[in-house]
């Protein structure tokens, strides 16, 4: 197609008329429409409102239900903490009526100038008034021996020995009789019973007792707390200990001290430090403690426990544990215990500080039966590079060690003084740092010349 035609083609369609749609055709299209679909019409803003005012209700309702959950789940929690606390306290609680070796006496005598009965009936007097209580009644001595040892293993079945305590009632007695002296079989049958029941208590008090005691040794070795007070007092009589009593183990224990707070059942401490007098260049201490939970309640954490310290030949030139051999294996573990072993080490004098110098090892069963290890390694760079830079225990603890062994005749008594006095002006509010002080001044003067005593 040539130019000519094409625009003579143009020309006719523009001279073609073209049809002009009704005039009512809008409001046609829009009554074909579905209400529903029309933006703004009243019906969709209808379904809309109730959709928002439902879900709100769903929302206030969900969170009602929470909450109500919130509220009941904390009343009966509080009310279960007040029933245990209450339990608790009344177990706690002493009881006023508790009269130790308390002997339970329920007689029934016959007047033998009357007919009425005279009753003494389910009380418990103590043992020490027994004998004061049946004399005053008259008995016949066929019947009432019978009826009293009746009684007798009656209450006595009643008792628990596994309990601390035996409950003492009031005495109390039914009508009047003069008073007589029952025939002493009759005595003596009634209450041999109770005495081997009381007998019987008091072993069991006592056994429970001496479970009680803090133990002496921990792992073989000394935690005797009284081992500085012995000393203590020695010293302040003016006299100097005898080697053979000094427990050097027990005063590295005693300065160490336990765990001010322990969450773990068992805890294992590793520290190394130059020695605190001036000596061996090379001498070293290395402390191990290993801390149980603190807890009001005693209870046992760990069973079959056993350390193994090892030491690297090619570091560790010569070593020895401080006042105790090597560390033995402890049966059973108990909670609010603390035990301390200081090692007296000499390096080599030529070591990279990546060498291990020691390694620790705690091993134990727990409660459930499930073994588990602890384990702790030292290399040459994680020891202090002074005795000063080491924590507060760790210097109490091997500055307690070196002068448990001047007291048995070793060299360095005015040293050890010198750094105990430095020890306790670092810490004026602790009471051992100044009680190893002054015990240490002490030790310094009865080894001087002036003092007449031999070092």
């Amino acid at each position: 197609m040539n130019q000519k035609k094409r625009a003579d083609l143009q020309r006719k369609l523009t001279l073609a008329q073209v049809p002009k749609p009704p005039a009512d055709l809008l409001e046609k299209i829009k009554k074909d429409i579905p209400s529903h679909l029309v933006m703004g019409s009243p019906t969709e803003r209808d379904r809309f409102s109730r959709s928002v005012f439902f879900n709100t209700r769903v929302a206030a309702a969900v969170l009602m239900m929470v909450t109500s959950a919130f509220l009941v789940l904390q009343f009966f929690s509080r009310a279960d903490h007040e029933r245990v606390a209450s339990v608790m306290a009344k177990a706690q609680a002493p009881d006023p009526r508790a009269i130790p070796h308390a002997v339970p006496l329920t007689l029934t005598a016959q007047n033998a100038g009357s007919s009425g009965p005279v009753e003494v009936a389910n009380n418990y007097v103590p043992a020490a008034q027994a004998d004061e209580a049946v004399p005053a009644l008259k008995t016949k001595p066929a019947a009432s021996t019978l009826v009293a040892e009746e009684q007798v293993r009656r209450d006595t079945d009643k008792l628990d020995v596994k309990d601390e305590r035996i409950e003492a009632k009031p005495v109390s007695a039914v009508a009047e009789a003069p008073a007589a002296a029952p025939p002493p079989a009759a005595t003596a049958v009634a209450l041999a019973p109770l005495a081997a029941r009381a007998a019987r208590h008091e072993g069991l008090t006592a056994e429970f007792a001496k479970e009680q005691q803090p133990a002496s040794t921990l792992f073989g070795i000394s935690v005797d707390q009284h081992a500085f007070e012995r000393i203590k007092n020695a010293i302040e009589r003016g006299e100097q200990p005898e080697s053979q009593n000094i427990d050097v183990a027990a005063l590295v224990n005693y300065f160490a001290g336990p765990a001010k707070r322990e969450s773990h059942d068992v805890k294992l401490e590793a520290e190394g430090s130059p020695a605190p007098v001036a000596g061996n260049p090379m001498r070293r201490m290395i402390r191990v403690t290993v801390d149980t939970a603190t807890a009001e309640a005693p209870g046992v954490v760990a069973t079959d426990a056993s350390i193994d310290v090892a030491f690297d030949d090619t570091t560790v030139v010569a070593h020895h544990m401080i006042g105790a051999d090597a560390p033995s294996r402890e049966g059973s573990l108990a909670r609010n215990t603390s035990v301390t072993a200081i090692y007296d080490v000499e390096l080599a004098p030529r070591g990279a500080s990546w060498q291990r110098v020691a390694t620790v090892r705690l091993t134990y069963r727990s409660t459930e039966g499930r073994e588990h290890t602890i384990e702790k390694t030292l290399h040459r760079r994680d020891l202090a590079p002074t005795w000063l830079a080491a924590s507060h225990r760790h210097r109490l603890a091997s500055l307690g060690a070196v002068w448990g062994e001047t007291l048995k005749g070793m060299a360095g008594a005015n040293d050890v003084a010198r750094r105990a006095e430095e020890l306790a002006a670092q810490s004026p509010n602790d009471e051992k740092a100044r009680e190893l002080a002054n015990a240490a001044n002490a030790t310094s003067q009865l080894h001087s010349p002036a003092s007449g005593s031999a070092r």
